[in-house]
């Protein structure tokens, strides 16, 4: 799978069309629609303006069979949605991404097995971990490095 121009975010609508291609590899753009009807109230040109867009960031590729075109995704939900986390991690600071996991934890739906998962990678994680986390922010962009809030000598 190849990366995509991460410039270039993946809307709302473009991850509905990304789930269908993981679920269904290979799928023309009428089928999409129809998987999606239930969902939304989308045409086939919507898709395949969505899917246009997609291609032009090189995250679909497509084949013509015949008058049609097959779509494939170009990068897995997983390389995605790696993507997608560091691109939101990078977005506060360093020191609240703790705060940030445990907010999704609380937010998800998570099995036993997914909860045993999450404990072992914490476990492991443990061991390596530092005892406190660096602020790397721009100056003023966040509560531990506010120039207003810093008691003054």
């Amino acid at each position: 799978m190849q990366k995509f121009d991460q410039n270039l975010p993946i809307s709302d609508a473009e991850w509905e069309v990304m789930r269908v291609l993981w679920a269904h590899p290979g799928i023309h753009s009428k089928d999409i629609s129809i998987v999606l009807a239930d969902k939304f109230n989308w045409k086939e040109s919507t898709v395949k303006t969505l899917l246009g867009r997609l291609v032009n960031k090189d995250a679909v590729r497509t084949k013509k069979e015949g008058r049609k075109y097959a779509y494939d995704a170009n990068l897995s939900e997983r390389e995605l949605l790696s993507q997608e986390s560091a691109h939101l991690l990078a977005k506060i600071c360093q020191k609240d991404h703790g705060s940030l996991l445990a907010l999704m934890m609380d937010q998800a739906q998570l099995s036993q097995s997914d909860i045993d998962q999450l404990s072992s990678q914490l476990n492991q994680r443990q061991k390596g971990a530092p005892e406190t986390i660096a602020c790397c922010c721009q100056p003023g962009q966040c509560r531990c490095q506010n120039p207003w809030t810093k008691q003054k000598d």
